[in-house]
């Protein structure tokens, strides 16, 4: 490398964790999917795309009917926590649910408050909708240049200037992430106002569980004034 040379490196880069089980704990994904009690959610606007059921409880893993999905999960999520942030200290879950979506519904972008690590696990999904969007925690003052199509410009998208990455999602695979990072769920192609029609396939409904998590004791430090 010479010195006249342009070194570009990342900072403060945010990671993300995946993992797969992939059929291997099917029969506690049927038993999720089969005793859970659902809800319509209260944001539902009246049979459009954007609908979606929420399970009754929003403790589905505070049980012994599904162990091994719940030391799957949590054995990763305490991993990632020494990565994210650097210390062992380990999390709990605090609140964990279902999400029943027909066929081609989407999630609308959001975030997870009052939490350290949140995360998607797939009990059952299409591989057509069930794409997890993580968005870019965009700030005040960001030059607003036209955006960058990849079907045109495709050597220039990059982990620096995107604004959204999509990670796919198949039956079984989880996905952790900050809780503070803004994500949605869905491949993006349907028309949000396109109302159903006939009687959804339940075998194409995606069901994913999410979960939010936390310490297991107080955190910060008492002289620095922090400690909760």
């Amino acid at each position: 490398m010479s010195k006249n040379d342009l070194n570009i490196h990342g900072i403060f880069p945010v990671p993300i964790a995946v993992a797969e089980t992939g059929n291997e704990f099917d029969n506690e994904h049927q038993k999720l999917i089969r005793d859970t009690e659902y809800i319509i959610n209260p944001y539902s606007s009246n049979g459009n795309r954007f609908d979606y059921d929420t399970s009754n409880s929003t403790h589905v893993l505070d049980t012994e009917d599904v162990p091994n999905i719940r030391n799957f999960i949590l054995s990763h999520v305490n991993e990632y926590s020494k990565v994210l942030f650097g210390n062992t200290d380990e999390l709990v879950f605090t609140q964990s649910w279902i999400m029943r979506h027909p066929e081609h519904q989407h999630m609308f972008t959001h975030r997870h408050t009052n939490s350290a690590i949140s995360g998607s696990y797939y009990l059952q999904c299409t591989e057509e909708d069930a794409n997890l969007n993580l968005h870019k925690d965009t700030k005040e003052g960001q030059i607003g240049l036209p955006v960058i199509r990849p079907t045109t410009i495709d050597s220039m998208i990059n982990d620096f200037n995107c604004d959204v990455t999509t990670v796919p999602a198949i039956t079984g695979k989880l996905i952790l992430f900050p809780s503070w990072l803004q994500h949605s769920m869905g491949s993006g192609e349907m028309d949000p106002g396109r109302e159903l029609t006939g009687t959804p396939d339940p075998s194409k409904y995606r069901y994913v569980l999410a979960f939010n998590t936390w310490w297991n004791h107080p955190i910060g430090v008492e002289r620095n004034l922090n400690r909760l």
